[in-house]
């Protein structure tokens, strides 16, 4: 047996053993937050072609090498905390972190404030961001550097109430039609005086490819009466392809100061 045997066979036992470190790593990792998993991929150590070099020769691999171990930045399930701190990306992107030794990149939002006010994650980094607004447009300013985000203890900013909500809903085009509200969900939104009330969205479907729509908030957050109190309600028409054709523009929700 030449000695090449015994080196290929050695080369594969060791990629096979970082193979099932990386499993074990992903394993010993299952609750960590931001983390998702790492894959392997495996190269030829080195390979020799016998049998002449025509159009078809015959190569034989003369080992096997660990070629890279790469972690899996997929989306994953987001869930409510109720820590104001505590943020989430969906989509594409990271937040970046900062140290004395440099910057680093995490998908984790577990952040908190520490004495100083300072953004932090849970081993002491520094989460950078943008921290001046436009004093005319109130948009955050993204010409400049990244800085630490610090709120130093005591000091507030003017309530900033919510303008905007987008949300992404999938409507199940095979429910049934029963007179009865087949999907509901919430949303919450800030006022001028920076109090959080939430907007509930029932939606029920009328017929093939229509559906009505309706937004309540608690009759509390209005006038302190009970029950719900309705902010705004129409209808929604797909295609057939499940693409929303009308309404056309964004729906409008007023809740009365």
């Amino acid at each position: 047996m030449a000695v090449g045997s015994f080196s290929a066979g050695l080369s594969g036992l060791n990629a096979n053993a970082a193979y099932l470190s990386v499993i074990g790593n992903n394993l010993a990792n299952i609750n960590t937050l931001g983390y998702k998993a790492s894959t392997v991929s495996f190269a030829d150590l080195v390979s020799q072609t016998v049998g002449g070099t025509s159009v078809n020769p015959m190569q034989v691999g003369l080992g096997v090498v660990t070629g890279s171990i790469s972690p899996v930045f997929s989306q994953g399930a987001i869930e409510n905390t109720r820590e104001s701190t505590n943020v989430a990306l969906q989509g594409n992107g990271l937040f970046v972190v900062r140290s004395d030794d440099g910057n680093a990149y995490t998908r984790a939002g577990n952040f908190s404030f520490n004495a100083d006010g300072k953004l932090i994650t849970p081993d002491g980094w520094r989460v950078q961001g943008y921290t001046d607004l436009d004093p005319l447009t109130g948009e955050v300013v993204t010409t400049g550097g990244l800085t630490d985000i610090v709120v130093p203890p005591g000091v507030l900013r003017e309530p900033v109430a919510t303008t905007n909500v987008r949300a992404q809903i999938n409507l199940d085009s095979n429910a049934a039609v029963t007179g009865a509200v087949n999907y509901s969900t919430s949303m919450e939104f800030f006022d001028t005086l920076g109090s959080k009330h939430a907007v509930t969205v029932d939606f029920q479907k009328t017929g093939a490819g229509a559906w009505t729509y309706k937004a309540t908030v608690p009759q509390a957050d209005v006038n302190g009466g009970a029950g719900r109190f309705q902010v705004a309600s129409g209808t929604l028409t797909f295609d057939g392809t499940g693409t929303l054709i009308a309404p056309a523009a964004d729906v409008a929700l007023t809740v009365p100061a």
